[in-house]
Parts: structure tokens; sequence; C-alpha cells
């Protein structure tokens, strides 16, 4: 790293999900440093990848996912760069990710309302290189991070009209990104509800566009 010590980010690479993040990362003795990032899900009714499982010989009428991040990193810069602009790292991290979605949809029977509350924290290590242009711009590349998280699941289907298919319900939504886990549906009163907690491998990477002062 050069002699400037502070750098603001902008998160591209969250940003292209619809979750716009930023993050400050602050340099000490050009070697040792520390970065707080944090990302937001903007609140929009949308279509998304995360759907389509559910989808599947179904209709959506209206769906919503908001959520937001935050990380914590103690960065180490290492000696392998030919130049200070080129600076390898290796990096503890914590994170803590927690998104929500509600989802209306219906099949030629049943209508569906479908709500889940996800929480993942986790920490690991990262490695990754951040290139200083003319010691003014950055670009952070977070190449590959491996950790491990707990998480924490929740959420109900309420059903209108014909009996739904719980088991194929039931793989259909253990089939959605990011959820890793089996889902198992419970009768609880007109709806069926479902709490899930377990531990999974946490992957991290990330593009971020700086500029230093």
């Amino acid at each position: 790293m050069t002699s400037q010590i502070r750098v603001i980010k902008a998160n591209v690479g969250s940003a292209l999900f619809g979750a716009p993040g930023i993050a400050f990362e602050h340099v000490r003795k050009k070697k040792l440093a520390w970065q707080i990032g944090g990302s937001y899900y903007i609140p929009n009714r949308r279509e998304s990848f995360m759907y389509n499982s559910m989808l599947e010989n179904r209709t959506m009428t209206s769906g919503k996912i908001t959520g937001f991040s935050v990380s914590l990193e103690h960065r180490w810069y290492t000696k392998l760069a030919r130049r200070e602009a080129n600076k390898p790292y290796v990096a503890l991290f914590g994170r803590y990710y927690q998104f929500d979605m509600a989802m209306d949809f219906t099949d030629e029977q049943t209508d569906f309302h479908f709500a889940l509350h996800s929480i993942n924290a986790g920490v690991g290590v990262q490695v990754g290189i951040q290139y200083v242009i003319k010691d003014k711009v950055s670009i952070d590349l977070g190449l590959l991070g491996i950790g491990y998280a707990r998480n924490y699941l929740s959420g109900e289907v309420i059903t209108v009209g014909g009996d739904p298919n719980i088991g194929k319900l039931e793989d259909d939504i253990s089939e959605m990104p990011l959820l890793g886990n089996r889902i198992r549906l419970k009768a609880e009163d007109d709806k069926h509800v479902f709490n899930n907690r377990y531990g999974a491998p946490l992957y991290r990477g990330g593009i971020y566009f700086g500029v230093l002062f």
C-alpha cells in the first residue's frame, strides 16, 4: 500500500445482485489493516433467481426480498508484491448476514403465501489482492474466502384453496439458493411452519472499487 492509509470502497459484486455495499479500510504500518463493510438489499418487488424452484408449474403474483450484511476484516499485506501498488493479502473476517423474503404465488387449485427469515453468522479466512493506481484509486479483488457459519431459518407457508402437495413444496423450498439445508414443513393451525438451525461452509468473494484519501 502507498503512503495513503484510508480507502473508501464500493462493493460492485453485491450491487449486481441488488444489494449495493460500501467498505472502509484503514492501513497501519503499510502491512496491517482493518476493514469494515456492509451492504443493503434494496426492498423491491422483483423477479429473482431465488424464486425459480418455487415457480415451476406455478405463477408468482408478488415477491419481495430485503436484507443487509455487515463484515469486519483484519488484513495482513504480504511481501510478495513486486511494487507497492500491487499488494496480496490474507484476512481474517467475520460476517453477519440477514434477509427476509415474502412471496405470493398460485397453481391451478391453491393460493400460497410464503415468508422466510434467514440469519447467517460466520468467520473465516480470505485471500485477495489490492491494486492502487497513482495513489488515488484502488481495485480490491477478494479472490477466495472460506470459513464456517451458523445458520438460522424460519418461515411459514399459508395456503388458501385446495390441499397442496406438501412433499413437493418441501422439495422446492429446499432447492432455493443460499438456504443450504433440507426444509421440513410442520402443520400448525392453518399454516405450515419450519425452523432450522445448522452449520455450513461459508464462501466469500468480492470486487471493490475505491478512492484513497
